[in-house]
């Protein structure tokens, strides 16, 4: 998922709370885009600030790897 999804769903979940027949439902639609937002920002944060997840690792490495070398499912190599 990414940022841009997280601000979609907290513009919905102002929609729904703009739409609520009763001011119950509108604070919760509102605490939900607030929470979205809030998520929102925190993988923005993390994406700036945490090192490569091992995901993009492997994939580097898969795209790097030696010759004569063919890679496993899981990521590692078979030399052979």
């Amino acid at each position: 998922m990414s940022a841009k999804q997280f601000h979609e769903f907290a513009r919905e979940c102002m929609r729904w709370a703009e739409e609520a027949t009763s001011e119950e439902d509108r604070r919760h639609f509102i605490e939900m885009a607030k929470a979205w937002v809030h998520a929102a920002s925190e993988l923005c944060e993390l994406s700036h600030h945490e090192p490569p997840s091992p995901l993009r690792s492997s994939r580097r490495k898969a795209n790097g790897r030696r010759k004569g070398t063919t890679r496993r499912s899981n990521g590692g190599e078979l030399h052979g």
